[in-house]
């Protein structure tokens, strides 16, 4: 086994009194902290954490305070959950303190594992492993895991420490027979997950393709696999049998994430090549689908990851159209509501501005640039925070300035990666046609405002009918609908939904 190479904390030799040595009042003073009060309480935690790391203890000592701070850490990782810190009564920059916070509060956390693991490594004897190694290993490749899912709930890059270390750490697991390591910590609802468990569910989760997640869906495929992770196996080698189909190839001497066996040429080169063999576990997960109601099986997560790690249930939706760079500069609307309002705005311009003039509420609109384009899509990029809060399945309005007039296409969103060092890139799925803004009233809801949606006509290139593309709360199959056209109300029905996103629905409708 090669010497470990795990970024740790540094350290320093006096005593620090700000550390708590009491794990009795350590835990009340944890338990009392305000959680709604989620920005103070992150850095509160995150501040106490690195004072801990820095503070040079026994490695059973340090354990047992970092015990008491994992329960705090849960419970933060939880609030700060994209939809649910969409809740709570947060300002942007706040909401961002709070993305960040948590960020810092796992890395810390994470680091006084890691700490403990270099200890005990380095002090075993004769190959036999320390008795706290086990148990430290499961907790930092925990740590390291909800590092993981925390970038992919955001959209962030990853960072190849994450990967490379999770690949070490596993890799001493193995060495030393510890990859069925469990720390139990008193919960009887789940059983604890081992080394092997929590090392597979990562893994795979990465193969769910995050970037194209929608806001919290990253979170619940995670709970969907872990159930199953402990059945899967990782052998050595890079020589799968048949198709490949649920087997994927890891490095464990290296930075990069596991990728689909299917598709790839046996055998691979690779430094450390290892299988990751997960028949058992997806089988388990089709069954787990086929119990699932009919109505709503192919909403289910269960088939989110299905559709995503084994090849014949693939998504068709990717796309593999030749793309030619860019480099215009446009700008956007986001919402339904947004361009609603841009488009009753050109209406009253009057006749002959089917486009549109040049509108000085444009300026005021965020700009980004196209890095590359095809017929179908193109992919974006802000810089700094204009992107805003956007996520995976928004609606996008396309707004394009040429010779005085302004051009409307409307987009989704089906991508999305957030730099480091600030900005954003987003791959844009086009949805062509022509469009208009309407109002829809519900004859069952007579008392209801009316929503605010989207005409557009039939399009034989897609081969769908009239459609309205309309926030979700509106769509139901055979709704009876009233469409308000410029003052004219026509009585229609909700036909079959041809676009069902995480925050819209697009769907067929027919007058009556």
């Amino acid at each position: 086994m090669d010497p470990l190479n795990l970024s740790i904390p540094q350290q320093h030799d006096y005593t620090d009194p700000t550390v708590e040595r009491n794990v009795a009042r350590l835990q009340h003073w944890l338990t009392n902290l305000p959680l709604m009060d989620v920005v103070e309480t992150v850095r509160l935690v995150t501040s106490a954490l690195d004072a801990l790391n820095e503070q040079k203890l026994d490695a059973g000592q340090r354990f047992q305070f970092l015990e008491a701070y994992r329960a705090t850490a849960q419970r933060l990782f939880v609030t700060v959950d994209p939809l649910h810190l969409r809740q709570l009564a947060l300002s942007k920059s706040q909401r961002k303190d709070a993305i960040d916070g948590i960020e810092r509060l796992f890395t810390s956390i994470t680091g006084g594992y890691k700490l403990i693991v270099t200890e005990v490594y380095q002090s075993s004897v004769d190959g036999k492993p320390e008795p706290l190694l086990g148990p430290a290993i499961n907790r930092a490749l925990e740590q390291l895991g909800l590092s993981l899912l925390d970038s992919y709930r955001f959209y962030r890059e990853i960072q190849p420490q994450l990967v490379a270390e999770s690949h070490q750490l596993y890799r001493l697991a193995r060495h030393n027979g510890l990859l069925g390591s469990c720390v139990d910590d008193g919960d009887e609802t789940e059983p604890p997950a081992s080394i092997a468990a929590l090392y597979h569910a990562s893994m795979l989760l990465s193969l769910t393709d995050p970037s194209r997640l929608a806001e919290g869906e990253a979170g619940l495929l995670f709970d969907v696999l872990m159930p199953h992770a402990e059945s899967c196996r990782i052998i050595p080698g890079s020589d799968w049998p048949g198709s490949g189909e649920g087997f994927f190839l890891i490095d464990l001497d290296s930075d990069v994430l596991p990728v689909p066996c299917a598709g790839l040429q046996a055998p691979v080169k690779a430094r450390e090549p290892h299988l990751l063999n997960a028949t058992v576990a997806l089988a388990a997960v089709r069954e787990r689908l086929a119990k699932t109601p009919e109505k709503v099986r192919q909403q289910s997560p269960e088939a989110m990851v299905l559709r995503r790690l084994l090849p014949e249930v693939e998504g068709a939706e990717q796309r593999r159209e030749q793309r030619r760079p860019d480099g215009r500069w446009i700008n956007l609307l986001r919402g339904v509501e947004d361009i609603h309002a841009h488009l009753a705005g050109v209406a009253q311009q009057g006749p002959g501005t089917a486009a549109g003039r040049h509108d000085r509420s444009v300026a005021d609109t965020p700009t980004c640039r196209v890095l590359d384009a095809s017929a179908g899509g193109m992919k974006l990029a802000w810089e700094g925070g204009g992107a805003g809060d956007a996520c995976v399945g928004d609606l996008l309005g396309i707004l394009e300035q040429q010779q005085g007039r302004v051009s409307l296409q409307l987009g989704m969103i089906r991508s999305i990666r957030v730099y480091r060092e600030g900005g954003m890139e987003a791959g844009i799925q086009l949805l062509p046609g022509g469009l208009g803004a309407v109002s829809c009233h519900m004859p069952e809801q007579p008392e209801k405002v009316a929503v605010r949606a989207l005409f557009m006509p039939a399009s034989e290139t897609e081969q769908i009918a009239a459609t309205l593309v309309a926030a979700k709360g509106l769509y139901a199959e055979d709704r009876q609908l009233l469409i308000d056209v410029g003052g004219r109300e026509v009585r229609a029905r909700a036909g079959r939904r041809v676009l069902d996103s995480p925050v819209f629905d697009r769907f067929e409708f027919s007058a009556e």
